[in-house]
């Protein structure tokens, strides 16, 4: 394993209980790893971030811990032997700029992690990806998600034969979105795939059909919801993924009952500024992603195999301030830069940020619409834009008709 003299952080903002704060303290300060405490005291950390971000918090680890501030964005990455980027906001605000820099500025062979999103859009990723196997880079990008405790564990064989993968998140768009392709989309990784073969000029080459994308469809409203559920036969699929939750709303709140929430009318009827996602490949092979804002407060999934097996867990994902989910991210990233081998393959992040833009494409119309009084299934008027020239919609058979006509629903 390669020893870490210095590891550079590149952050846009740093806030208590934000990611930034949570890996960069783990860096400093030390953090769980293999059942024992890990703090290197050898190990030069420093940071770039814009002037006015620098604050009084910053100020104390340097004091505490002997972070090393940097003049430039160039003098952190110097002599680096690991980058770590963190952008704004929960998951990051990508800046494709900064990365494309930071690429081409590191020393060859350096890797470099991204927390979040790896970029804006599908293009920059891919072009990123060129950049970083030019320059023997080892990069990766993502959350805690993947990576933190499934409770109970389950583990999915590489090869294995699998059917569908559903995830239930919670959150703003295109947070909680992002989360659960963050939950979904290893699995489509890891599964086992048919091999094409396709020419490329003279030459006959092999390729998966993994990734292979054949429509992508986003609900809102809750009868579509229901609608998509039910026709796509998901109900003991959600059923067994909201049995692992702990967290259920409603009269569990206002009086600790406990609710049957594989009761779809009456997990729906919770539900408020929701919505479903629905991912089908070319291979028949499909993910589901459920975002059910009023009905619980944390993640859940579940997985079913090719024979009909289901397994389903909770994504554990404690609470602030302490958020140990970050340990496990903290030492994914370690290992990365002690071995220079990336944890799962940039292509993921990649095809993550492209569903992403589809979904964000497919939602722009209800973000710049003012919700109708009888639909609350409909996205949050704070997600986007001004109000449309539209008149909105007087109800859910009417918002339904028009969200029809005008929402891309396949991408082809």
């Amino acid at each position: 394993m390669a020893e870490l003299k210095k590891i550079a952080f590149v952050l846009d903002e740093f806030k208590l209980d934000s990611p930034a704060q949570h890996l960069l303290d783990r860096f400093l300060a030390g953090f769980h790893r293999d059942g024992k405490w890990t703090r290197p005291e050898d190990r030069l950390v420093a940071v770039s971030i814009p002037d006015e971000e620098w604050n009084a918090e910053l100020d104390h680890r340097v004091k505490d811990f002997d972070l090393r501030r940097t003049k430039s964005l160039l003098e952190a990455l110097q002599d680096a032997d690991g980058v770590v980027v963190v952008g704004k906001g929960v998951v990051g605000e990508a800046n494709d700029v900064k990365l494309r820099f930071i690429v081409k500025s590191v020393p060859e062979g350096c890797p470099v992690f991204i927390h979040g999103a790896a970029g804006i859009e599908a293009n920059s990723v891919g072009r990123l990806r060129v950049m970083a196997i030019e320059r023997k880079i080892p990069i990766a990008s993502g959350t805690t998600v993947p990576v933190t405790w499934r409770l109970p564990e389950f583990y999915i064989e590489r090869g294995m034969k699998l059917k569908r993968a559903l995830a239930v998140v919670h959150g703003d768009f295109p947070a909680a979105d992002f989360f659960g392709l963050e939950a979904t989309m290893p699995i489509t990784g890891r599964r086992a795939v048919e091999k094409i073969q396709h020419e490329v000029g003279p030459e006959l080459r092999t390729k998966e059909k993994r990734w292979m994308v054949t429509g992508v469809a986003a609900r809102y409203l809750r009868e579509d919801i229901r609608s998509m559920i039910k026709e796509g036969g998901w109900e003991e699929l959600l059923a067994a993924a909201l049995s692992r939750s702990n967290s259920p709303l409603g009269k569990s709140v206002e009086d600790g009952r406990t609710q049957d929430l594989s009761d779809l009318d009456a997990f729906l009827k919770l539900i408020d500024h929701g919505r479903s996602i629905l991912i089908k490949e070319i291979d028949g092979y499909q993910t589901m992603i459920v975002v059910a804002n009023g009905a619980v407060k944390d993640f859940t999934m579940a997985v079913e195999a090719a024979d009909g097996k289901i397994v389903s867990a909770q994504i554990y994902r404690p609470q602030g301030p302490a958020r140990s989910d970050f340990d496990r991210l903290a030492e994914v990233i370690e290992a990365m830069f002690e071995t220079g081998k990336a944890p799962w393959p940039f292509i993921q992040s990649f095809h993550e940020v492209s569903m992403l833009g589809i979904l964000r494409y497919q939602s722009q119309y209800w973000y710049q619409q003012p919700e109708p009084e009888s639909v609350r299934a409909v996205a949050d008027e704070q997600h986007g834009g001004g109000a449309s020239s539209q008149a909105a919609p007087k109800t859910e058979k009417a918002a339904r008709r028009s969200r029809t006509q005008i929402t891309p629903q396949r991408l082809n």
